[in-house]
């Protein structure tokens, strides 16, 4: 009798994988004429010039900036120049990038 069981269970697990092969398969071909959604938060991002005295820093900040890391910071900019920009809100606070900009007014930028 089990034998029987094992056999029905089994040839039942069959008919359900393969109907969920072929569900994904359909699903698959469906979607290959419609093109791939992005998955960005923010997809409208644009690179501005600001003043630094514009920006507004967070009141809040998760990580508090160690001075030495800020020096560094400084002297990176000075010798390369700005290669990662701060991220900013359309207002103008700032949601990434204060370590960036205590060095920015630090060097007076």
């Amino acid at each position: 009798m089990t034998r029987t069981f094992e056999n029905t269970l089994k040839q039942d697990l069959k008919v359900r994988s393969r109907r969920r092969r072929d569900s994904l398969s359909d699903q698959s071909k469906a979607d290959r004429g419609r093109p791939a959604l992005r998955n960005d938060l923010a997809p409208a991002l644009r690179l501005e010039t600001r003043a630094v005295a514009s920006l507004t820093k967070a009141t809040r900040r998760l990580r508090k900036s160690d001075a030495g890391h800020v020096v560094r910071i400084r002297n990176a900019i000075a010798a390369l120049g700005f290669c990662a920009p701060i991220m900013i809100s359309a207002s103008g606070d700032v949601l990434d990038g204060h370590a960036r900009l205590d060095a920015a007014e630090q060097l007076g930028l």
